[in-house]
């Protein structure tokens, strides 16, 4: 597990367990600081070592233990999110049937939401709705298909996916 937001829980977690140290752990920017947290959490033997496949299910889990909770955390981030030019490309393409499905490991909405703005129909589909990969699909749709079920669906597979 790497990136911004995993950086995030596991400094949480030090923070929450080590209070008297978090002025210490304050910029996660710098590599020092990473890896200081990351040696504190490899001696305390409760988490996975770095890399693991669980890693991010644990730590989302461990820092927001329920669907509500890991919902509202990643909302924050999505709220404020805009489809860039990728995903404006994406639409077009869609638009002109050139691209009629588009896999998606992403949570954050923003194909859909570039669709929707270039007058393209998203069908989406997830784990919970199937039955729309036998849809027939029309003209002006693109079907799209989330891998990603962790924030969406309310829970987590052991390595990250759901």
């Amino acid at each position: 597990m790497q990136g911004r937001i995993g950086d995030e829980w596991k400094r949480e977690i030090f923070v929450t367990k080590t209070p008297d140290l978090q002025d210490s752990v304050a910029e996660l920017s710098l590599q020092g600081t990473r890896r200081n947290i990351q040696r504190w959490l490899d001696q305390s033997g409760m988490y996975p070592p770095e890399g693991a496949p669980e890693e991010y299910s644990f730590y989302a889990l461990e820092c927001y233990p329920t669907a509500q909770d890991r919902s509202a955390f990643f909302h924050q981030f999505i709220a404020c999110s805009k489809p860039h030019i990728g995903y404006q490309l994406l639409a077009l393409l869609g638009g002109t049937g050139t691209v009629r499905s588009v896999w998606t490991t992403n949570f954050d909405g923003l194909t859909a939401r570039a669709l929707g703005a270039a007058n393209v129909v998203c069908v989406e589909v997830g784990i919970d709705t199937p039955q729309r990969t036998v849809r027939a699909q029309g003209n002006n749709e693109v079907r799209l298909l989330s891998l990603h079920g962790g924030f969406r669906y309310g829970f987590l597979q052991p390595n990250g996916t759901a």
